[in-house]
């Protein structure tokens, strides 16, 4: 941007320059320089007035387009011998003088004399003497002898005016070209949140197409951005609500259980009490298992050194949470198989990974249906590449669930059929790659589910 200011700058600058010295030299030339082409020029007009003069023995004629071009003028005409005497005058005043000596020939054709201004041609051995009002007609006479200092004055003086003129002029087009889309700038930026497309889509922007361009991308990540926010402003909304109703399920039934049990009217038998304890212990369980995703989803995106790293060989890890999972009574009738093709190290935080492959498993075995197949495979790419898999042939996910998996507090489709908190997969996500880690999920309805991680 500097380089294209500074260039910019140079080229109007020259050309600038340029301008002031070419017209300076075109005014020089206009006021120091005759027109002998204009036929109306007086000097050209005396030196064409031997075409309009003849002679014959009783003397010289002036024919009447002579006459008529010293009429219309105000004229006066003179034919001179050798010897500076007048042979011959048409309309000369009574104050000229009939015979000049070559000082005064001299002395009035450059300078005014008697109101009238002096110019001489020659019809062969005479000299054609004329005069023309001083008031209508002048010369300008320079003595480059005497008159340098002036002469340089006169030269500096118009190429001071000339390059004033021009250069505030380029100056202002240069201005324009610079803080017109300056101004523009300034204003999107400051209304970026309330401008449409088509007020950033000026004309001739200039060296900032560039800032522009970034400006148009940037108002487009604000849009992008503000419907995320009312997107996700929504999701927040239904998740309260989600949780609102997570929440007060369990806490009615621990409520309603524990009323009875302190009721003396009620008379319970030993199996009643065990059976409600059970209820009650088991809602217990789920409100303390969504607060802790809550804690650990706030943890998580809060603190930066969370994770506390142990070199660990994940095959034996990963199978040990396939079998506590299949010890789980919800899921001891289901069809787990563990894979494992190599070995692999890797540091990780055990406590936090091992929640996020729970997740994940249980998540595809809630959602795959009762009768789905869950395989979970872990490859040795290379010494320093693994990748873990988690495949179901199960019910799999629609593409507008795909779309917000990963986003918090988004529960799904089927939110009354599964319970959950909206966090698991969000959770698992953000633990994987604090882990350095991607994750990526694949799926086509009907056809089941593949979660790839790789570390």
């Amino acid at each position: 941007m500097k380089n294209r200011v500074t260039t910019r700058f140079l080229i109007f600058s020259i050309f600038s320059t340029f301008l002031v010295i070419i017209f300076s030299i075109l005014i020089i030339l206009f006021m120091f320089s005759g027109k002998d082409a204009d036929l109306s020029n007086p000097r050209t007009m005396t030196l064409l007035l031997p075409n309009y003069i003849s002679q014959s023995d009783n003397g010289f004629i002036l024919n009447q387009t002579g006459k008529d071009f010293i009429n219309k003028n105000n004229a006066w005409l003179q034919i001179l011998d050798s010897e500076g005497k007048e042979v011959f005058s048409y309309n000369k005043p009574d104050y000229i003088i009939s015979k000049y000596s070559p000082y005064e020939l001299i002395d009035s054709y450059l300078y005014t004399r008697k109101g009238f201004t002096n110019f001489v041609s020659n019809y062969g051995d005479y000299t054609i003497y004329t005069g023309f009002p001083s008031n209508e007609y002048t010369k300008i006479i320079i003595d480059s002898s005497d008159n340098k200092g002036e002469i340089l004055f006169t030269f500096l003086l118009i190429i001071l005016l000339v390059g004033t003129i021009i250069y505030i002029f380029m100056g202002r087009i240069f201005s324009k070209k610079i803080t017109g889309p300056v101004d523009k700038l300034i204003n999107s930026i400051d209304n970026l949140d309330r401008l449409n497309k088509k007020e950033l889509e000026i004309k001739n922007p200039g060296m900032f197409e560039n800032v522009f361009a970034n400006l148009r991308a940037l108002q487009n990540r604000l849009e992008l951005a503000k419907l995320k926010e009312l997107e996700f402003e929504k999701q927040r909304t239904e998740w309260i609500a989600n949780i609102s109703h997570d929440l007060k399920t369990p806490l009615s039934s621990i409520a309603g259980y524990s009323e009875m049990m302190a009721d003396e009217h009620y008379e319970l038998s030993s199996e009643e009490i065990a059976k409600y304890s059970q209820i009650i212990q088991k809602q217990t369980k789920n409100i303390e298992h969504l607060i802790n995703d809550l804690s650990l989803e706030l943890k998580i995106k809060s603190t930066e050194d969370v994770l506390k790293k142990d070199n660990v060989r994940l095959n034996i890890f990963l199978k040990d949470l396939v079998i506590s999972i299949l010890n789980n009574y919800q899921y001891s009738h289901r069809d787990i198989s563990f894979e494992e093709n190599g070995d692999v190290f890797y540091d990780i935080d055990k406590e936090l990974f091992g929640r996020a492959i729970t997740n994940l498993v249980t998540n595809a075995l809630k959602h795959s249906g009762k009768h789905a197949k869950v395989r979970v495979v872990i490859d040795k790419i290379s010494s320093e590449h693994g990748r873990i898999s988690i495949i179901d042939d199960g019910k799999g996910i629609s593409k507008r669930m795909m779309d917000k998996l990963f986003i918090r507090y988004y529960r799904g489709e089927s939110t009354e059929e599964v319970e959950g908190t909206g966090l698991g997969m969000s959770i698992a996500k953000n633990v994987i790659e604090a882990h350095g880690g991607t994750i990526e999920v694949k799926s086509e309805e009907g056809k089941g589910t593949s979660i790839t991680i790789e570390l």
